[in-house]
């Protein structure tokens, strides 16, 4: 499953140059950059009679991606915009991304917009002044089969 997420996160920079962590994070940087955050794994067996020895069905894991950066002035807001005008256009052209494989399992990725952005007054000490946001909801599935016991 992890193998999963670096590949999304392979994708989204080799398609947009914007950086990507997988959440949980220790440190975020103020630049922008996309964050994959895991929300939960689901199973759906498909196929299974009787006589079968193996049990098949898909997997799987919601994701939110937030794309996030601090800063102030002109410099900040044209990082910003170009930033989402990247990864708008990256998954404005696909309902579903297919992307390599772990352990020989293809696997694809569909990803939906949940908000527009939004820039925030960013009240932590230390930070900068403020803050931009923007959301989006993924959906990463993969088929699995193993033995029944």
């Amino acid at each position: 499953m992890i193998g999963f997420l670096k590949e999304l996160a392979d994708f989204i920079t080799k398609n947009t140059g914007l950086p990507v962590e997988i959440e949980p994070s220790p440190a975020s940087p103020p630049d922008a950059h996309v964050r994959i955050i895991p929300k939960g794994l689901s199973y759906q067996s498909y196929g299974n009679t009787p006589n079968d020895l193996t049990k098949q069905g898909l997997v799987q894991l919601a994701v939110e991606l937030h794309l996030v950066a601090e800063g102030t002035g002109e410099v900040f807001l044209k990082m910003v915009y170009e930033a989402s005008l990247k990864l708008n256009r990256l998954f404005d052209g696909y309902h579903a991304i297919t992307l390599g494989t772990e352990n020989s399992i293809g696997f694809s990725v569909a990803v939906d917009k949940i908000s527009e952005g939004e820039f925030f007054v960013n009240r932590e000490e230390g930070k900068f002044p403020y803050m931009f946001m923007e959301k989006w909801k993924g959906t990463i599935t993969w088929r699995m089969s193993y033995a029944l016991e």
